[in-house]
């Protein structure tokens, strides 16, 4: 028997590499039940299919993947100021998001596959998961 696929969509996306500049990708996003997994691919790039526990987690993967070529994949997944709450992980294998500014609760859901156009808030992993930490930390008596 094989199992129900309940998402299966594509974002067009655009990607960068230094001293190449941009070109066309399209991300691929399907899951069942229980499996979510992602492929990118361009003109230059094919990830092959990467899977995790969630949606986020598999972006995740591939954005690893990605800053280990020094290239930036332009969706709002990879943005240093989105990250999803623990309830967003637990709908939609973290789908949506919560766009973040210190000091301030998340207010705003964004989708993590749609495109965004501010190359400079794409960061690495590791960047993305300190903005996190600073966020979380801004609610802290003391801090900023």
């Amino acid at each position: 028997m094989t199992a129900l696929t309940i998402l299966d969509m594509e974002s067009s996306l655009r990607l960068y590499t230094e001293g190449k500049g941009f070109a066309d990708a399209v991300l691929i996003v399907e899951a069942d039940a229980h499996h979510p997994w992602v492929q990118l691919i361009s003109a230059d790039f094919d990830s092959g299919k990467v899977d995790g526990k969630k949606l986020f987690y598999c972006m995740q993967s591939l954005h690893g993947m990605l800053d280990a070529l020094d290239m930036k994949l332009l969706c709002n997944g990879f943005r240093y100021d989105v990250y999803p709450s623990g309830m967003a992980l637990d709908m939609g294998h973290g789908m949506m998001a919560c766009k973040m500014v210190k000091g301030q609760p998340a207010k705003e859901l964004v989708n993590i596959i749609d495109p965004t156009d501010d190359i400079d808030a794409i960061v690495s992993v590791d960047e993305q998961k300190a903005f996190r930490r600073e966020w979380l930390d801004s609610f802290r008596p003391g801090k900023e």
